[in-house]
């Protein structure tokens, strides 16, 4: 419990923490705004899913580089020599990282994708936010699987700060895949069309029930509780790598 008290302490004192936090919530929140203003004005339905894409797709990425900076930080200023002499069981320290960070991330996504709901219904009008009520089931179902998906992306950014070191390496990972690779990858190449249905990210975000983008005629697998045990899979088997590296580095 030591550890996790130490890791929360630096996370919630941090600047960059709070900024990169609030930074989340002012872009998801502006997504939602011109969503909400597009949808009053051609009577459209929105889906709770869609209603929380600004806080999933642009949110999560931001805070999952803020999840790899706990790591990284320490890396670069030596920080983390007096951490694993002060905690020498380094993967208690790993761990506790990995869960002070997916308890931030979640709690922070889960504030923006319902604050984005409700903005959405608010700008939209009675009839295009039909399905944004709060008693409404899909819009907590929503919220609870992006909260999910926040969770495990933030574990797999701690993993991934751990099994590069660098900010900027961890960065351009934790960045690109999502948003690029997989993205383009459908498009690029034959063969992507038939990876697509087994890329991390794709089956993560098919469980929340947010759009995103797969080439036409690309069919999963699995159903959504299968992507999301698939993507949980993934996340596990980057930290338990992450954790025998850490084992046997010098630092």
């Amino acid at each position: 419990m030591g550890v996790i008290a130490a890791e929360r302490i630096k996370v919630s004192t941090s600047r960059s923490a709070v900024w990169c936090s609030l930074l989340a919530l002012a872009l998801g929140l502006a997504l939602a705004g011109l969503q909400g203003g597009s949808a009053a004005s051609v009577y459209m339905p929105i889906s709770p899913g869609e209603a929380a894409g600004g806080a999933t797709v642009v949110g999560v990425p931001l805070l999952m580089v803020l999840a790899a900076m706990t790591v990284t930080n320490e890396n670069r200023t030596a920080m983390v020599r007096t951490t694993f002499q002060a905690s020498p069981n380094r993967l208690a320290v790993i761990g506790a990282k990995a869960l002070v960070a997916g308890v931030w991330v979640a709690v922070v996504t889960a504030i923006t994708a319902l604050t984005s709901i409700m903005l959405v219904r608010a700008m939209a009008g009675p009839e295009s936010g039909a399905n944004l009520a709060l008693d409404s089931e899909g819009v907590w179902r929503t919220v609870g699987a992006v909260t999910v998906y926040a969770f495990l992306c933030a574990v797999l950014a701690v993993a991934v700060g751990v099994l590069l070191k660098h900010t900027a390496g961890a960065v351009a990972v934790l960045l690109l895949w999502p948003t690029v690779l997989e993205l383009m990858l459908g498009w690029l190449t034959s063969a992507g069309k038939t990876l697509q249905p087994f890329l991390p990210f794709a089956n993560g975000l098919r469980f929340t029930g947010v759009p995103w983008y797969t080439v036409d005629g690309v069919t999963f697998v699995w159903n959504t509780t299968g992507s999301l045990i698939y993507f949980a899979t993934v996340v596990v088997i980057t930290l338990a790598a992450a954790l025998f590296v850490v084992q046997r580095r010098d630092v």
